[in-house]
């Protein structure tokens, strides 16, 4: 049964779907390629330029975000002069295909070393433990 709680915040949730996102431009501290003939360039806009023969291969992108604010994750696939037929892709027709796109995350701590401390603990008595 519905209570004047529950159907307060239904509303409130059903309000946060109605606002428009505030979309936020990631910017790539680096971009990979599984293939070493490709080069990604990161442009001054923060966008990606793939250069190279196209083929299967695997991105990889890495950023910083606040995942406590990230809601969901837009990828913008942009034309180019420089690509065929003025891109987005790289094949001859300017075409690309995607075929999954995923999102894994750590700590940014992660990477620093871990500083331990040594604690020495003494028990008094008799009934020590070695």
């Amino acid at each position: 049964t519905p209570t004047a709680e529950l159907a307060a915040a239904q509303q409130k949730w059903e309000s946060t779907l109605q606002a428009k996102p505030d979309w936020q431009t990631l910017t790539p501290l680096a971009a990979t390629s599984s293939s070493d003939k490709t080069k990604l360039q990161i442009q001054d806009d923060q966008s990606l330029l793939a250069s190279g023969p196209p083929s299967n291969e695997t991105y990889t992108i890495e950023t910083e975000v606040d995942l406590n604010t990230l809601k969901a994750l837009r990828l913008e696939v942009l034309p180019d002069p420089g690509l065929p037929a003025q891109g987005p892709g790289r094949a001859a027709d300017g075409n690309f295909v995607l075929s999954e796109i995923s999102l894994t995350s750590k700590p940014v701590a992660a990477d620093t070393p871990v500083q331990g401390q040594f604690l020495r603990i003494e028990q008094q008595g008799t009934a020590k433990q070695r």
